[in-house]
């Protein structure tokens, strides 16, 4: 296979001859939404001994900051081609110890990335390794010697990349490892209260919420909600704005009021009607929606913060 000519230069700290850590995130050509709103948030101040750069299919000329198009067709049965294309171009092109690989949808604290390495260990992954596969949306961290070994190999491939290069990490005989902090289906995303380094499932607006908790222009959640729905199910962030949004795989979000004297919560969606759900011992329930209070959580809270709820919105400029 041959490569563009040219060495797009990577995103992070200047004059990094190597780096301990490559960032490729994975893209398409035509979602260049979703790597600005990365440029503009996790991205803005990598670390040093951290480069990144984007890739994407279709080989078109681009100028775009720190993205490579490789000559590789764009589409989703093909995406292990994709990835395997990049593990090569990068081995050619940049002088790194790991590789991270994540997607454009995902949120990653780069310091926290940083704390990942661990002697011994050449492939670390999700939680899910124990099922066969590292979620790929939460990303998988690689020694060299392991992306030495999957550029090697030819992939002729439809299955989905990150079970493919699982399995082929697998078959290495190297060494791979598993942890909680990769976080691929919305259950969790990184917070100031936790260690989580990557966060899967992110529109533009979720990726920024969640950027603003760690630069002090938005606050950390107010109260979280376990969400059971017959669509869908994750988390409901509830914040001092009136904002909500949920980290589950539709991503719903919107706006939320407390009512009847606190023995309501009224969801007003963006983009699906309005719900009111009843406060119950144990969270609220609706018609579907079942919100369950977090460990920890308790009513006595809840009450805590529905009495004051009056001058939350407007403290923040809202009401």
């Amino acid at each position: 296979m041959r490569y563009l000519a040219t060495r797009t230069e990577p995103l992070g700290p200047g004059s990094q001859s190597r780096v301990k850590i490559l960032v490729g995130i994975c893209s398409c050509d035509r979602y260049s939404d979703r790597r600005r709103v990365v440029r503009e948030t996790w991205l803005r101040n990598l670390p040093f001994g951290i480069s990144a750069l984007f890739f994407s299919g279709n080989a078109g000329a681009t100028d775009e900051p720190g993205l490579v198009s490789l000559p590789v067709p764009d589409t989703y049965d093909q995406l292990a081609g994709k990835v395997h294309s990049f593990y090569r171009y990068a081995l050619e092109r940049y002088n790194f110890e790991y590789l991270f690989k994540c997607d454009d949808d995902t949120y990653v604290r780069p310091e926290r990335l940083c704390t990942l390495p661990r002697s011994g260990v050449d492939f670390l992954g999700s939680m899910q390794i124990r099922l066969g596969y590292a979620q790929g949306g939460a990303g998988y961290l690689m020694s060299r010697p392991m992306v030495e070994y999957f550029a090697s190999q030819p992939v002729e491939t439809t299955q989905p990349e990150d079970l493919f290069f699982t399995q082929r990490a697998i078959a290495s005989g190297m060494n791979l490892a598993s942890t909680a902090r990769l976080q691929g289906y919305g259950d969790q995303v990184p917070e100031v209260g936790n260690d989580v380094v990557s966060g899967h499932w992110l529109g533009p607006f979720e990726m920024r919420r969640v950027h603003a908790g760690f630069t002090g222009k938005h606050p950390a959640p107010l109260f979280k909600l376990r969400a059971f729905h017959d669509a869908w199910s994750g988390w409901v962030r509830l914040y001092a704005d009136a904002s909500f949004w949920s980290q589950g795989g539709s991503r719903p979000n919107g706006s939320w009021e407390v009512a009847d004297h606190g023995q309501a919560l009224v969801l007003r969606w963006n983009h699906w009607p309005s719900e009111t759900l009843r406060l119950h011992p144990w969270g609220f329930q609706g018609e579907p929606l079942r919100l369950e209070f977090e460990k920890g959580e308790s009513l006595k809270q809840w009450r805590q913060i529905s009495a004051t709820w009056r001058w939350m919105p407007s403290k923040m400029g809202l009401r």
